[in-house]
């Protein structure tokens, strides 16, 4: 449940701060969901700091 607040909004998409890596390539249209057996996906959530 944690993990769904961290990736998902209220509207169930994943909130724009948030980077989709597959096969090392940014997704950049996340409606794409197109993902084959032997994909390498990343998730990626924004860090705060200096």
């Amino acid at each position: 449940e944690k993990a769904q607040r961290l990736l998902f909004d209220k509207q169930g998409g994943v909130w724009q701060s948030i980077v989709i890596m597959r096969n090392g390539e940014m997704v950049r249209d996340r409606d794409a969901k197109v993902i084959t057996p032997g994909d390498e996906v990343a998730v990626l959530l924004p860090v705060a700091g200096g």
